[in-house]
């Protein structure tokens, strides 16, 4: 946990986050209060960010439900999906996702463990904790880009 009690580096803002490499890009910039926006380079595209900030130790799973997540749209619902990943620094990232349907203004989403199901072809892996990494995956991300804040445990 990070010294302002958030599960990825609130402190570091943007330079915590990261566009997907493969070309998934977006304008990553500090946003108000504690928050991160991410631009998609080419709205209506797939863009994929990720901060290896944020570590789950396999421990988590029994102390806490799940995580809370501030998500918002920045005046667009959409869909967009969280993930927890295991990256072994190779092509063999194992990820667990949720979606979430994003509202315009930023909400507050509590994401339980068992919302976690593995994500994409080459997960094979059955245990979605622990983490080394937090992904926001979003299939058609609209001009107005996503914000994201805070993220804490769920707990029991």
């Amino acid at each position: 946990m990070w010294e302002s009690g958030c599960l990825w580096d609130l402190a570091s803002g943007a330079a915590a986050w990261r566009s997907d490499l493969a070309g998934d890009r977006a304008k990553i910039e500090d946003a108000a209060n504690g928050t991160v926006t991410f631009t998609p380079t080419k709205p209506g595209k797939r863009v994929a960010v990720l901060s290896n900030s944020f570590v789950v130790k396999q421990a988590a799973k029994t102390k806490h439900k799940g995580i809370r997540i501030e998500l918002g749209g920045n005046g667009k619902r959409f869909k967009t999906n969280v993930v927890l990943s295991r990256d072994y620094q190779s092509l063999d990232m194992q990820k667990f996702a949720a979606e979430i349907e994003v509202s315009e203004d930023v909400a507050t989403y509590e994401i339980p463990w068992g919302s976690f199901k593995k994500f994409e072809r080459e997960t094979h892996e059955a245990n979605n904790i622990p983490s080394n990494g937090l992904v926001l995956i979003t299939t058609s991300m609209p001009d107005s880009g996503l914000t994201v804040g805070r993220v804490d445990w769920l707990d029991k």
